[in-house]
């Protein structure tokens, strides 16, 4: 790889890193959250402690 190419690249993962962490905090997270809950919960209206 030329020092183009590698600036172009790091560009690339710097224009997209926004799009990454947003889709990690605002998809990933509530989904594996609700996952570990539905496994804490032990009534219809329980309490995690």
């Amino acid at each position: 790889m030329t020092k183009a190419e590698k600036t172009e690249a790091l560009w690339g993962w710097f224009f997209i890193a926004p799009t990454m962490l947003g889709l990690l905090i605002l998809n990933f997270y509530p989904i594996v959250n609700t996952v570990w809950q539905s496994f804490c919960k032990t009534g219809d209206f329980a309490h995690v402690r």
